[in-house]
């Protein structure tokens, strides 16, 4: 119990919040706090004078009013501040069968670094206080079931979101009529008859912004296509709420940090995606206008193409894919210099890089396309810091994510790497080389978004007489991608040949024969266009 000194009105307040307080007492003439401001059990604030004063005396004089203390708690979801074994509870949540009887409790409890943990209680006439701190014996149900069967008999959409706070904070602006719910025990709990309970239901699943936050969702997507529904998987739009400068990472951070349910981004289709594929005669394949390519680059690279580009360690490719991703985002063609037909949407995936060490860099780069009339705006550059590791695209759950990340980007562009950070294993292997092509694949028929991918050059061997300019690992590197360039150092160390390590799959694109480091302090960004050393005139 706290004993700062503090108004009764900041009590009352901590009160209502799960926590206790002493304070001087306003019916009496006290020096000593001797007022005990508590949170209830069967109303928000309880008051309790050591002096003997009467709680009607304290209300009236401390200026307060009876509502504010005596309201009675919510049924579903209370600020409570009962006891638990991990301390006192902020929230009581009741999971009811479906005729309303009370099966189980979870209780929300805060803990003093600024965290939670989850406790849960089932009713138990033998205990001396009348519950048992287990869920032993009991049936797991969907939270409000009661009202989530009504629903789902009705046709209205189910949200099924990441725990109990966040079901609340959706059920207050969903449709009237639809429910929010979830299930106990969070993130990797979902069992099949909780899918059961949905069979049929149209379904919205609003997925944590976390790995075990999205792995859940799509089990819980897929547990739910498995029984007839229909289910699209939401998740948090990136952004700070205000007033306490948390990084939004669930539906409840989204929605107090001022965003929409039109805000969220949808990660996974509502149904997957039938392509039929027909054939098409010769002779008609030839009469089609040269015109239906859309190019991503202007004449360069077009959608649904794949380029790999090597570099040297310390050459600045880093720098030359952030350029990219910018220029292409704001309409300037990274290697021409010149306004392209219509700038491009981007998504940048940074396995690398620590955001401190590249700001300098992205500040820059929009400052040049600002200086040059051409700046970006906003939503046409997406940047994942994925810097910390941890992302494997040679994995099931590894592919997964890109391809909700580029089904919520809906990225022309998608610029990434290195390739060695994105993959847990050794890339000498084709095997998880073939299956971060199949990631690859996979994510770019969401929208048929072009690709751009870092890769790293391997070392010099005993063998080789200089240092080769190729992907590092398996020689399938050199066979998926439709281009795959480097940038070779050349005689001027401020000049690098744009070095081609295999043939190009269209021979016709216009692709640089070099490119020159940017003169500082000038309107020049890092990487321009230029001409091999010997072709440069004297």
């Amino acid at each position: 119990m706290s004993t700062e000194t503090k108004t009764l009105d900041e009590a009352v307040q901590d009160a209502l919040d799960g926590k206790s307080s002493m304070v001087l007492c306003p019916a009496h003439d006290d020096s000593s706090p001797s007022l005990s401001v508590s949170p209830g059990k069967t109303q928000p604030v309880i008051l309790h004078c050591h002096a003997g004063c009467e709680p009607d005396a304290v209300i009236e004089l401390g200026g307060l009013d009876w509502a504010t203390v005596s309201a009675p708690l919510d049924e579903m979801a209370r600020a409570v501040g009962e006891w638990t074994p991990r301390g006192t509870a902020s929230h009581v949540y009741r999971y009811t069968d479906a005729e309303g009887e009370l099966l189980y409790e979870v209780l929300r409890v805060p803990l003093a670094d600024g965290k939670k943990t989850i406790m849960q209680r089932r009713p138990d006439s033998h205990a001396k206080a009348g519950v048992t701190w287990n869920l032993e014996g009991v049936v797991r149900v969907l939270y409000r079931l009661p009202e989530v069967i009504r629903a789902v008999a009705e046709g209205n959409t189910i949200h099924v979101a990441e725990g109990e706070k966040c079901a609340d904070a959706l059920q207050a602006v969903i449709p009237p009529g639809d429910v929010a719910t979830t299930n106990p025990g969070g993130a990797g709990k979902w069992l099949t008859q909780f899918s059961e309970m949905l069979a049929g239901a149209n379904v919205v699943v609003y997925a944590d912004g976390d790995d075990p936050g999205r792995v859940h969702a799509r089990d819980v997507r897929n547990g739910l296509i498995a029984e007839g529904c229909t289910v699209k998987v939401l998740e948090a739009a990136s952004g700070v709420i205000a007033r306490t400068g948390k990084v939004v990472n669930d539906v409840a951070d989204h929605l107090e940090a001022g965003l929409t349910l039109d805000d969220l981004l949808e990660t996974t289709p509502e149904t997957d995606v039938e392509r039929n594929r027909t054939g098409i005669d010769v002779l008609d394949m030839v009469k089609r206008p040269k015109g239906m390519v859309e190019f991503v680059i202007d004449d360069t690279l077009a959608k649904g193409e794949r380029l790999i580009l090597i570099g040297f360690e310390g050459t600045g490719k880093s720098t030359l894919c952030r350029q990219i991703a910018v220029q292409v985002s704001a309409g300037i063609h990274p290697f021409t210099g010149l306004p392209m037909r219509e700038p491009k949407r981007v998504l940048f995936i940074d396995a690398e890089n620590h955001p401190d060490q590249t700001l300098e860099s992205w500040q820059q780069l929009v400052g040049l396309c600002a200086r040059h009339d051409m700046p970006v705006e906003r939503g046409q550059l997406t940047v994942l810091e994925e810097w910390a590791g941890g992302k494997d695209l040679a994995s099931p759950e590894g592919s997964a994510w890109l391809v909700e990340r580029v089904h919520a980007y809906r990225p022309d562009l998608v610029v990434m790497g290195p390739l060695t950070n994105l993959a847990d294993r050794d890339l000498r292997d084709d095997e998880p080389v073939r299956r971060i092509r199949n990631a690859v694949d996979a994510a770019r028929t969401i929208c048929n978004s072009a690709f751009i991918m870092e890769h790293h050059a391997p070392l010099k061997g005993s063998m080789d007489r200089e240092r080769p300019l190729r992907p590092y690992g398996s020689s399938l590197f050199l066979k998926w991608p439709d281009y795959g360039y480097g940038i070779k150092p050349t005689s001027d160390e401020k000049v690098f040949e744009w070095y081609k390590n295999r043939g190009p799959r269209v021979r016709s694109r216009e692709w640089p024969v070099a490119l020159r480091e940017g003169r500082p302090n000038t309107l020049e960004f890092p990487w321009m266009p230029s001409l091999m050393p010997e072709d440069t005139p004297s």
